[in-house]
């Protein structure tokens, strides 16, 4: 897959989420990793326009250090990473604690922008008993539902395509919860491929440079 810091971040900025709400962003890969670098360029972009950026790594796998390249391409410095905050979870009940603490968070900050990186990660756990997972994935999905409330938010959740035993149940407890669904793969030259809900697919292409300010939004 040729890497997204090849490409001006900008030429993701066409996809962004306009409108408050939880939208989905699906990929390939575990938990969605193919998908990530979409959202990255987001939180880019949202940064070097001054923005704070809520970012709760289900994962443990966001290295910020992949972020000062755009932002260097957007004309700003790695100061902006200052206004990035970080949350991890190492547990399913840690993960669902963050998130539901999201709304104080978000009236502190006045951010417009949350990533949720791979939740589902967090309830592989085998220790987890199914039915309480079940319950801890409904709660999740109403506490993000909550956070939109603040500040008019938009709540990217990145999830992946594929999985095994609930991940259908879990998809579709996400998709419910979500205002919009856009999906993210690899293409056969190695670059990224784009579409929206049941749309066409789209290749992710630099912006033309007078069409960038039409892209401009607070987030």
């Amino acid at each position: 897959m040729l890497p997204l810091s090849t490409r001006q971040p900008r030429a993701a900025a066409e996809f962004r989420p306009r409108q408050p709400g939880v939208h989905l962003l699906v990929g390939d890969g575990r938990h969605g990793r193919r998908a990530r670098p979409v959202a990255e360029a987001w939180v880019a972009l949202a940064l070097a326009s001054g923005h704070v950026v809520h970012w709760i790594d289900g994962a443990c796998r966001l290295d910020p250090a992949r972020i000062s390249p755009w932002l260097a391409q957007l004309g700003v410095g790695p100061r902006a990473l200052a206004s990035l905050r970080v949350a991890r979870g190492f547990t399913a009940h840690q993960f669902g604690a963050m998130v539901s603490r999201l709304p104080d968070e978000l009236r502190e900050s006045g951010s417009r922008l949350v990533v949720v990186d791979a939740p589902m990660a967090m309830f592989d756990d085998e220790e987890l008993r199914a039915r309480e997972g079940r319950d801890m994935v409904r709660h999740l999905c109403a506490d993000l539902q909550r956070a939109v409330g603040i500040n008019e938010c938009i709540v990217v959740v990145i999830h992946g395509r594929h999985g095994k035993g609930v991940h259908a149940w879990r998809t579709q407890r996400l998709m419910h919860a979500s205002r919009s669904r856009l999906e993210v793969v690899t293409g056969t030259d190695g670059g990224l491929q784009l579409r929206r809900g049941d749309g066409p697919w789209r290749p992710l292409r630099p912006l033309r440079a007078t069409s960038g300010s039409r892209h401009r939004q607070p987030t």
